[in-house]
């Protein structure tokens, strides 16, 4: 390794003296070529005694000059058969560079066809692009003159589906709901509808040890919980307990509510006017019953409705409409009503404090029986809130958006006031 290396350095240092003797002698003869001449014919002449040569040359000349010729002669006689070598080299690198330049420029005569395509169809799709952009932007300002002329068109459009939207309410809050109550018995949900808001409410609901089958083994429907699953992955939505002062029935050795639907032969029908349901003495104080994820309760292979009945968002959205339109007493104020639920359950945040028995308590610590605005507590239920929109309400209570309010002398859902903002945990 040493070797190689000290061999490198020796080849190295050659080929930079060489190439520095190769400037000195370019150097030398650029700037004293008459000198070198005249050193030459003398050489020619003293060929007997070259070494006086230089000192005969310049004899009687400036220092500089002398020194000049010396380097000059010296360095030519040195490097003469080099200088013809590298003639001859740089001789070949030229023709080489020079046929490589022939090459070149036959190559750009045989491309010089394609080069002009390119050019004129570069050039070709510049103008119809420019054409194009001018008419684009000719139709663009257009347009916009037409928007601009348009303004009032689409606030008139606005205005009109206003007064639709008005007209269609008007209508909703006419007597034609109870009139196609009375003759169109397909609209039988119209009917509990309105129920739901009278005086005596009618109650969905089964007895108490009634047993339902869950993904932790059979439970009575009064121990049942909102983290409980039913068969076929059934998930509960809100569980109910109120008091009874119901008619109640036993439908195949199940008591049930008269009001509760069952399936019977592929149909709905209540528990009161099924021919296999009869009314029994139900002394209990409580009753019972669920809102599922399929609407559906099953017991003993027989299909029972849940506490809502509806998964339907249109059909809860006109029940929804029912309500508002009995809280604002049926007058013409306008309903807002903008929700379609498909849960129609609706419930508040536990924490929040309510007056009942004339003390401030949380509402997850209301009983049956107590009171609340002279009112007596009827019943109690607990909703699942993963289930239902959730929303903040001025800034500090926790509704589901389904609950009714009173605002600026309007009865609404929560979802529909300005104060609210739906919240995600």
């Amino acid at each position: 390794m040493a070797s190689k290396y000290m061999s490198k350095k020796i080849a190295s240092i050659i080929e930079i003296t060489i190439i520095y003797l190769i400037f000195v002698v370019i150097a030398f003869k650029t700037y004293s070529k008459h000198k070198i001449v005249n050193i030459q014919q003398n050489w020619n002449q003293h060929k007997s005694n070259p070494l006086l040569i230089p000192v005969a040359n310049v004899f009687g000349k400036k220092s500089s000059n002398m020194f000049t010729g010396i380097i000059g002669t010296i360095t030519n006689n040195l490097f003469k058969k080099t200088k013809t070598y590298f003639y001859f080299i740089f001789g070949l690198f030229n023709k080489i560079f020079g046929q490589f330049g022939i090459s070149i420029n036959e190559i750009r005569n045989l491309t010089k066809p394609i080069r002009l395509f390119f050019k004129s169809a570069t050039l070709m799709f510049y103008k119809e692009l420019s054409k194009g952009m001018i008419g684009v932007t000719y139709s663009m300002n257009k347009i916009r003159n037409s928007m601009r002329r348009s303004v009032s068109g689409f606030y008139m459009t606005f205005q009109t589906l206003m007064t639709m939207n008005m007209s269609l309410q008007s209508m909703m809050n006419s007597p034609l709901i109870p009139i196609s109550k009375q003759f169109l018995p397909a609209l039988d949900w119209i009917t509990s509808g309105l129920n739901i808001v009278s005086p005596t409410p009618p109650t969905y609901c089964f007895g108490e040890n009634t047993i339902l089958y869950t993904k932790k083994g059979p439970t009575y429907i009064q121990d049942l919980q909102l983290s409980d699953v039913l068969e076929n992955n059934n998930y509960i939505i809100s569980i109910h307990t109120f008091v009874n002062n119901h008619d109640m029935y036993n439908y195949n050795g199940i008591i049930v509510s008269g009001s509760h639907m069952v399936s019977e032969n592929n149909s709905w029908i209540r528990i009161s006017k099924s021919k296999y349901s009869y009314k029994v003495e139900y002394q209990k104080p409580y009753i019972y019953c669920l809102s599922t994820s399929k609407h559906l309760i099953q017991i003993n292979n027989i299909d029972f409705s849940d506490f809502s009945e509806s998964s339907d968002s249109i059909l809860n959205h006109q029940i929804n409409t029912i309500i508002l339109k009995k809280l604002n007493n049926c007058n013409s104020k306008h309903i807002i009503n903008t929700q379609y639920p498909t849960y129609i359950e609706h419930g508040i945040d536990g924490n929040i404090h309510i007056k009942i028995n004339n003390y401030w308590n949380k509402v997850r610590n209301i009983k049956i029986g107590d009171t609340i605005h002279n009112k007596k507590v009827l019943g109690v239920i607990k909703v699942n809130p993963i289930y239902l929109n959730i929303y903040m309400y001025k800034g500090k209570y926790i509704f589901s958006g389904n609950v009714k309010i009173y605002e600026n002398n309007v009865w609404l859902n929560v979802c529909d006031s300005i104060y609210s903002k739906i919240i995600y945990n």
